[in-house]
Order: C-alpha cells, then structure tokens, then sequence
C-alpha cells in the first residue's frame, strides 16, 4: 500500500512539473458518443489518478462493514478469554465469589465450559451447592469433546463433598 501510494505522488508531481516545466506538454482527444473530450497529457495523468483513488476509496468503504464485524468479533473473544483469565487468577488468590462471577460471563463455545467448570468448583467452595449443580448443568451438554471434562469435574467435585453414590454414578454415566 506504502508503494503505491509513493507511486502516486510522484505521478502527480511529475504531472505538474510537467505542466510546469514543458512547453509542448503533450495533447489528448478523445471522441465517446459524440462528445469531444480534449485535455493535456499531465490533466489526463491526474484525472487517472483521481480515478484510481476514487474506485479505491470505494472498494474500502464496500469491504469496511466486513472488516468492522471481524474486528467486532475477535474483540469479544478478547474479552472472554480475558476474563477467563482473570477469573482464573481470582480463583487461585481465593476471591471465590468475584471469579465465579467473571468466569460465568462467557459465550457458547467451549471456553464457557471452562468458566463453567472452574466457577462450580468456586461455589462449592463457598458451601453453596445448589449454585455449583446450576454450573455444572450449564457445561453439560454444550458439545461433545467437553462432555467427559465436566462428568469427571462433576464425579469430582461429589467426592470432595462426600457423595461417592453420586459420583459413582456420574462415573457410570462417564464411561457409558
């Protein structure tokens, strides 16, 4: 891009010094349906120039809202992660119930699993089991390859809270 807009201005440039310069600056007719278009040789060089920059100009703005909903995009996926992140950190500092509440700020994809995985081992951190079982349901389900993770995160987790019934079951479903 950088070369050709250096192309450019030494186009013009070289226009003008002609204009300027040369005495005989050369001479352009050109006969479309009747009308009769004359100009000099370097009106005709920046006439093209123009030309090429206006059909440029338009290309960008055609291709901008693309461009603005790919950027848009990889914004939020910025954002999860980032959240993701600092849920994470939370977790490990032992702020349970601010990284529960980042973690579960995700989307659809298998990084909300993640969150949702991690924000259910921070709630029964808490005590509060009732909360971890409303994460835990929220991973399930979502696809396939995260499946496992959350049944053993499930199993798990029953085990840290005593229930081995209940784990052994999740188990059993786990390796259905």
């Amino acid at each position: 891009m950088k070369f050709t807009i250096y192309i450019l201005i030494a186009l013009i440039a070289g226009a003008f010094a002609a204009h300027l310069l040369l005495a005989e600056q050369g001479y352009m007719m050109l006969t479309v349906g009747g009308y009769i278009i004359e100009m000099s040789l370097p009106v005709l060089v920046i006439t093209l120039v123009l030309i090429y920059l206006l059909v440029r100009l338009i290309v960008y703005l055609l291709r901008a809202p693309g461009r603005l909903g790919e950027a848009t995009a990889r914004f939020q996926q910025h954002r999860k992660q980032d959240r993701l992140t600092r849920g994470l950190i939370e977790l490990s500092e032992g702020n349970y119930a601010r990284g529960e509440r980042l973690l579960t700020r995700g989307g659809d994809d298998d990084t909300a699993v993640v969150g949702y995985l991690a924000a259910a081992r921070a709630a029964q951190h808490q005590g509060d089991l009732e909360r971890r079982n409303r994460w835990l349901d929220a991973a399930s389900g979502r696809s396939e390859r995260t499946d496992p993770a959350t049944l053993l995160t499930k199993a798990e987790l029953q085990i840290a809270e005593g229930d081995t019934t209940g784990a052994q079951a999740t188990v059993d479903r786990l390796l259905e």
